[in-house]
């Protein structure tokens, strides 16, 4: 199996800068300091019953004893495992064909909770890892450089060198041989052993809410960098969800960007059948939705946000 990243009539590694983000709204002062950066373990849950939702060309599983988690559904068919939001935590994770991680892999933004984290997903056995960053990820949004737009919300702990050395390392060739793949605004192609090709469209932005983060937009400025996903894309990491999917907040409110939900709605994106995101912690389901005759079996939208007890979520998709 292999994974390379392609143009299209979208972006390529270095040949072309992303959407541009609008101006970011006045925020309140920068957050709290963090207590020294390190891995956290959160406790192993009690063993669910096992759900889940089989369809003509899907199978989700979003409860399971993760002691003895689904056997894998075998030749022809493709495990996507789908995490996202673990800010530093480590828990077990079933084994899969490839990991998704939708963003927030660091706590307080700086390179060594990045370095964490990356360890962590280094340990973990599936062979092919794609993952985007978060609006926690501040250490990877250049934006935060000394003389960028976004230069007067870094927190204290962050420093110029954390952001250059970040974004070097997750582009960094030891990271690709142990099969880590970043992907920003870009698309990359996952070949399975039996050949098919899955096209991999990957975004961290987010709306900003409460302060200034990593790669967030205000309200209803995100047209530009949802236009950027291809029709061809098979399958769509984002860190935020659509608005009305997976993202209701303990408030009651929808976190979700209606520019997305405006961009998924589209007819060239119906034959997307998996859309992993995170960022709302609360909203951590699984639903499906736009069944066609094209794309039988519908999307498979996963909010994979960590919750208080981290079970990732299993999707397989027959290839």
């Amino acid at each position: 199996m292999t994974a390379s990243k392609t143009k299209k009539n979208h972006l390529q590694v270095g040949a072309q800068a992303p959407p541009p983000f609008p101006q970011p709204q006045p925020a309140p002062a920068s957050l709290p300091p963090p207590p020294p950066a390190q891995a956290r373990t959160l406790p192993r849950h009690d063993k669910p019953a096992q759900h889940h939702r089989h369809y003509k060309r899907s199978v989700v599983y979003d409860a399971y004893d993760i002691t003895h988690p689904p056997q894998h559904p075998g030749h022809g068919w493709t495990r996507f495992v789908c995490v996202s939001d673990t800010h530093c935590i480590r828990f077990p994770v079933p084994a899969g064909d490839v990991l998704l991680h939708s963003g927030d892999l660091t706590e307080h933004g700086t390179l060594k909770d990045l370095e964490s984290s990356l360890d962590w997903l280094k340990s973990l056995s599936h062979p092919v890892k794609f993952f985007i960053a978060g609006n926690h990820d501040i250490c990877l949004d250049p934006r935060f450089l000394e003389g960028g737009s976004h230069r007067k919300y870094r927190p204290r702990r962050v420093h110029d060198k954390d952001i250059s050395d970040a974004c070097r390392l997750v582009r960094s060739e030891s990271l690709r041989r142990a099969g880590l793949y970043y992907v920003e605004h870009e698309t990359v192609l996952y070949t399975t052993k039996g050949g098919k090709v899955y096209s991999i469209y990957g975004s961290p932005s987010s709306v900003i809410y409460h302060y200034n983060g990593a790669f967030q937009y205000p309200a209803g400025h995100g047209r530009a960098l949802y236009d950027a996903v291809p029709p061809t894309t098979d399958i769509l990491m984002t860190h935020s969800p659509a608005h009305g999917i997976c993202d209701l907040t303990k408030h009651g409110a929808h976190g979700g960007c209606r520019d997305l939900a405006r961009r998924l709605e589209h007819s060239d994106l119906r034959h997307c059948r998996l859309h992993a995101f995170g960022h709302i912690h609360e909203g951590h389901r699984v639903e499906t939705v736009g069944k066609s005759e094209r794309n039988p079996s519908g999307r498979v939208c996963a909010n994979a946000a960590l919750p208080n007890v981290p079970l990732p979520v299993i999707v397989d998709l027959q290839d």
